[in-house]
Order: C-alpha cells, then sequence, then structure tokens
C-alpha cells in the first residue's frame, strides 16, 4: 500500500515538478542498510548501484527514500544533493587551474547582472540536505547514523557518477560530508498512536507534492513543518488512501465488465460470420454440384441422340 499510494501520489504532481523528483521503492532502504559496516561488500555496493543504473540521479533536486525499521515508517528526502556534488567539482577544477583564478573570479563579477544577482541569493535558499520527517520524533542518535549511512551512499553515487564522465575517483573521494550536506530531523505533525506512522509518511509526501517541494533549505528553522497539516488529517489519511483504492477497484471492475462484454460481442459476431461463410459455402457446393449434374444429364441426351 505504502508503494501504491507514493506512485498514486507522484502521478497527480505537474510533470515539470516530477521531473525534479524521484521517489524510491519502500525495498531500497533494505539495500541501502546493506552498506552501513565501515567498508561494505562489493556486491552490496553494486546492488545499491542498480537501483540508480537507468535514472540521472544527480539531475533530480530531490531523492525521496521511504523508511521502515522495526515495523516504524519515517520519510527520508534528500534536497539539492547535485549542488554539493558540482562544487566538490568546480573546487578540483579550480585547484587544477590555480593560476586562472583570479582572471575568473574578475569576468564573474564585471559579468554580473542585477538578474543574475537575484538568481544567485534564491539559489542560495536551495542548499544541500538531507531532511528526517518522523511522526514520533525518535532516536536523535539513530537518526545520526542513518545521516552519516546516507552520506557514505550518496558518495559510492558520486564516485560512480564520477568515474562514467571520465574524471578520477576512488573509495576515498569525499563529496558529501557533514559540511556539504547537512542534516536536519524536521518538525512535522505527531502521530497520536503506534499505528499510523504509515498514514503520516504517505501524508507527508501529499503535503510535499503540494508544496512543490521545499522551496527554502538553508536554515534549521525552515524545517519546523509541525503545521504542514492538521494531526486528525494523517489520521483520516488512511480513509482516504482506503476510498482511493475502492474506487480505483470498482473503475477496475468496470473497465473487465466492458472488455468482457466487448469479447462476448466479437465472438458472437464472429460465430454469426463463420456461420453465414459455412452456408454460403454449402450453398455454392450444391448449386456447383447441380450445374455437374444438369452437365452429365444433358451429355446422356445428346448420346441418345
Amino acid at each position: 500500500i505504502i508503494d501504491f499510494q507514493l506512485k498514486y501520489t507522484y502521478s497527480s504532481w505537474p510533470a515539470q515538478f516530477k521531473d525534479r523528483v524521484y521517489i524510491f521503492s519502500s525495498f531500497f532502504w533494505k539495500k541501502l542498510d546493506a552498506i552501513r559496516k565501515c567498508r561494505a561488500h562489493p556486491d552490496h555496493i553494486k546492488q545499491v548501484l542498480r537501483w540508480t543504473k537507468h535514472i540521472s540521479f544527480f539531475d533530480k533536486d530531490f531523492i525521496v527514500i521511504p523508511k521502515c525499521v522495526r515495523q516504524h515508517w519515517e520519510l527520508v528526502i534528500i534536497c539539492f544533493a547535485h549542488k554539493a556534488l558540482q562544487a566538490h567539482l568546480q573546487q578540483r577544477r579550480n585547484d587544477d587551474n590555480d593560476d586562472d583564478n583570479d582572471d575568473d573570479d574578475d569576468d564573474v563579477d564585471i559579468s554580473l547582472t542585477d538578474d543574475n544577482e537575484e538568481n544567485e541569493e534564491r539559489r542560495d535558499l536551495q542548499q544541500p540536505c538531507i531532511v528526517m520527517l518522523d511522526s514520533m520524533n525518535g532516536s536523535a542518535s539513530r537518526k545520526v547514523t542513518d545521516f552519516k549511512l546516507l552520506r557514505k551512499w550518496l558518495n559510492i553515487q558520486a564516485n560512480d557518477h564520477i568515474a562514467k564522465q571520465g574524471g578520477t575517483a576512488t573509495e576515498s573521494t569525499t563529496v558529501f560530508t557533514a559540511d556539504t550536506i547537512k542534516g536536519y530531523a524536521a518538525k512535522v505533525p505527531i502521530q497520536p498512536n503506534g499505528t499510523d506512522c504509515g498514514c503520516f509518511l504517505l501524508r507527508n509526501v501529499l503535503e510535499f507534492g503540494k508544496q512543490r517541494g521545499l522551496a527554502d533549505t538553508s536554515e534549521k528553522k525552515m524545517f519546523d513543518l509541525s503545521k504542514w497539516y492538521e494531526e486528525s488529517d494523517g489520521v483520516d489519511y488512511r480513509k482516504e488512501i482506503a476510498a482511493t483504492l475502492s474506487r480505483l477497484i470498482d473503475e477496475q471492475k468496470n473497465i473487465h465488465r466492458h472488455l468482457r462484454e466487448m469479447h462476448a460481442r466479437k465472438k458472437k459476431d464472429l460465430i454469426r460470420k463463420k456461420m453465414i461463410e459455412r452456408k454460403n459455402a454449402k450453398a455454392a457446393a450444391e448449386e456447383k454440384q447441380l450445374n455437374r449434374t444438369e452437365d452429365h444429364d444433358d451429355d446422356d441426351d445428346d448420346d441418345v441422340l
């Protein structure tokens, strides 16, 4: 149900926003957790990379990961990771061209317009970060270890990306650190019981879509999302999901009934057509046989004469 509702919610977003977001399956976190050890097994790393083999990972502004540990659901949103990677690659280029840095800086300063300054200011609001949305405000220490795991994974993705672009990367190449991509535990509406964590996760994704993502990730205070919706909305979202599933099931039943009726009509038409063809073929054969008999009788009459 989690994966279904995630896809259903995602499908309702405008195409332009969908292009900025990638949502992982609920099964991904288990694969990710396998690389938590200091030196992950190469096979585990390959399995993790296989999940992003067919997507332009660092073209996305938001990476959404549903996480379930000990039967509790949380939501992870990685924001603007590509900016940390771009900054790292730019720094590498600068290090390779130290002699040209002063000239490049002068050129940039001269070419800046007011519009560019406004765009730069707006881009500064979009800082790389990892945000955890937990409707039970769970263990802070656990979140710290999860932030480390996610940074480790992002570094694996970055090294793979650099290698595919023809660059040089090793396991020791570190793009994502606590400084380059901060971790925040967002304040979100709190579930009033121990059973609705999945509903609150899905309700958070719904609101994330309504807001068209997280526009300002520059400061910790921006992650007070406790007013996103009422607590009762999170609890009642279970009913909305059930109503959606019921409606879609009824729609599918109607579609299947229509297809069965259409198939039955086509079958009847086909049977009728074959019966007519068989009848016409029989009539043609009888007429042919009659003509042969008449011709034979005429030949007999000619012999008599």
